[in-house]
């Protein structure tokens, strides 16, 4: 009798309680979801200094090189690219990558091969890796085109090769000293046809000299064994003649 009165009790204060906890753990859940939708694809959006690297850049309204031109940037201009997470927002359009930018009061998209961060752009040559052996005309990248440029370099002039030197590729990447007029000097990007350059360590002649060597050594030593091979069949030769005697 006692354990059913106290059993009636019990199950008298759970239905007294629930009303009132169960709407205060729903409403908590339902905020704790609500919270958890707002930080899921949460991110950070920064932006960060970047250098023109090529002689003209076009501003885009759109992500695509067929898109309307909101301006045009000079060398060495200094713009705003925008960070997500730290990494430059970008946008692929028939597999070529934009960044969003601003510069002023215009944004847009700029094609990113035309630009480096600013603490990467060099503004003093490191060291010169190469040279030009005939006067070679430069050209420059723009919308993703390698244009002539009305700049001519003179016969061994001094470049650097920041990409590196492959002689297949009909173009290299290069940086050069630019004589401005009023006598100040500007380190300059942009391409040469690879025909018009040296790389350091490679001389044309040198390597012309050691193929004849290479060339002359083989005829002397094919002359060498079918002279050895001629004295030896002769001494055979006479070996058989006395033992025949």
């Amino acid at each position: 009798m006692i354990m059913k009165q106290l059993l009636f009790i019990l199950i008298f204060c759970f239905c007294s309680v629930c009303p009132t906890v169960l709407p205060f753990t729903a409403n908590n859940a339902t905020a704790s979801i609500q919270s958890a939708n707002f930080d899921v694809g949460s991110f950070e959006t920064t932006t960060q200094n970047y250098v023109v690297t090529a002689n003209k850049a076009n501003i885009f309204k759109e992500a695509s090189f067929s898109s309307e031109i909101l301006k045009t940037l000079n060398h060495k201009t200094i713009i705003k690219v925008e960070l997500t997470d730290g990494n430059p927002t970008e946008t692929l359009k028939d597999n070529f990558v934009f960044f969003t930018v601003t510069f002023e009061e215009t944004t847009g998209f700029m094609f990113a091969d035309l630009l480096v961060p600013e603490q990467k752009f060099l503004t003093n040559i490191p060291s010169f890796n190469a040279q030009t052996n005939t006067e070679a005309t430069v050209y420059f990248l723009q919308d993703n085109q390698i244009k002539e440029s009305g700049l001519k370099l003179k016969n061994k002039e001094r470049i650097f090769l920041y990409e590196g030197f492959d002689s297949k590729k009909e173009y290299t990447a290069i940086t050069f000293v630019l004589n401005n007029q009023d006598g100040t000097h500007s380190v300059m990007y942009g391409y040469l046809k690879s025909k018009d350059i040296n790389p350091d360590g490679i001389n044309p002649l040198l390597i012309t000299c050691i193929v004849l060597i290479l060339a002359l050594l083989g005829i002397i030593f094919a002359w060498m064994f079918m002279k050895n091979k001629k004295i030896k069949f002769k001494k055979h030769k006479q070996t058989q003649k006395d033992t025949l005697n």
